[in-house]
């Protein structure tokens, strides 16, 4: 992977005028010179937007591509897509230099007067090859650039398949950060954090608007929650046989058999992936749940994070309940809380 300011530049300085169409380095050097400055504007748009910047000539042979590396969906129980696309020309990216993610592709092969040079400059200047690009707070607060080139159509197929993972862990990681930035813009709430830490013994940060819905020591379950739209954090204390996903599923669904009734799991559309907490890889799994007094439901996961203290799984719930609009960021806000969970 490749990470550099200057790098970026020389390789913009190098790029060909487009007919009478101004340059890029025209478009971009003022806001590139932005950057030694502490004056960035704060990123801007859908922070799982994606704007990518591309030819004509090279749009037809990589958006396939790139269709099937943004496929991951949510189900809420809709399919949302985690990350979402609009595809540019590259001579219109000024009108968009302040977004939060930007990426830059490029196939030499076809050749075209847009973007076929503006990796030229990376590879010289290395004795590697470098493919795949990125770099944080380029033209803006809170931006990720991205940069994917090839040789050719099917040399982008296998670099892009190749840094997959890497790819989609650096908009993954800025979309936390963002995301975090404005759940935690106004106060926290310190005592409800507090009352979970005895509770359970690890801490976690909570928005101001958090309140306590139903606390039950002996069963190890709290519930707290805000509105609207709705979004519930359930904390449970549970021992048991966690070692697949369907084992975790009948755990969770006993759990809430006992603590909270007229929630009710789907069998349907269910989900289990890693994610990392506190430097730590844990298990998540995803559903879709009715609320029996609402009759409502939609989107809750699970994480399960082992206690260093005693042989219990410690279960965090989050449930969004927003009938008729999308829930996907609700969701990712609740998955933000939860990853500020840490063992006092």
């Amino acid at each position: 992977m490749f990470n550099s300011r200057i790098g970026l530049l020389s390789v913009l300085t190098s790029t060909k005028l487009i007919g009478d169409q101004i340059s890029l380095i025209t478009l971009l050097l003022p806001v590139i010179l932005l950057v030694n400055c502490d004056f960035l504007p704060k990123s801007e748009g859908n922070i799982n937007e994606v704007i990518i910047a591309v030819s004509p000539e090279d749009k037809v042979l990589v958006k396939p591509i790139l269709d099937d590396l943004f496929y991951e969906v949510i189900h809420t129980p809709q399919s949302e897509h985690v990350f979402t696309c609009r595809w540019i020309n590259p001579w219109d990216l000024d009108d968009y230099k302040t977004r939060t993610n930007l990426m830059v592709v490029s196939l030499k092969h076809p050749n075209d007067s847009t973007g076929d040079r503006l990796f030229e400059r990376f590879t010289e200047s290395s004795i590697d090859d470098h493919h795949t690009i990125a770099k944080t707070d380029m033209y803006a607060k809170g931006q990720l650039f991205l940069g994917l080139s090839g040789v050719d159509a099917i040399d982008f197929e296998i670099q892009t398949k190749k840094n997959r993972d890497w790819i989609l862990s650096q908009l993954k990681s800025n979309f936390d950060v963002n995301l975090s930035d404005y759940v935690f813009s106004k106060k926290k709430n310190p005592k409800l954090s507090k009352l979970i830490e005895e509770q359970f013994g690890f801490h976690i940060d909570l928005q101001r608007d958090f309140q306590m819905i139903k606390d039950d020591s002996g069963n190890k379950f709290l519930w707290i929650g805000r509105g609207v739209p709705y979004r519930w954090l359930i904390f449970h204390q549970f021992k048991g046989d966690f070692s697949t996903p369907e084992k975790s599923w009948k755990i969770v669904e006993e759990a809430f058999r006992n603590t909270i009734q007229d929630i009710q799991l789907s069998t349907e559309l269910r989900t289990h992936e890693t994610i990392v907490i506190t430097e730590s890889n844990v298990r998540m799994i995803r559903g879709i749940y009715i609320h029996d007094e609402s009759q409502s439901g939609g989107p809750f996961f699970t994480i399960f994070i082992p206690n260093e203290k005693n042989d219990d799984m410690i279960l965090i719930s989050g449930f969004v309940n927003n009938p008729g609009h999308p829930k996907l960021k609700l969701v990712k806000q609740l998955e933000v809380i939860a990853k500020t969970f840490e063992f006092r």
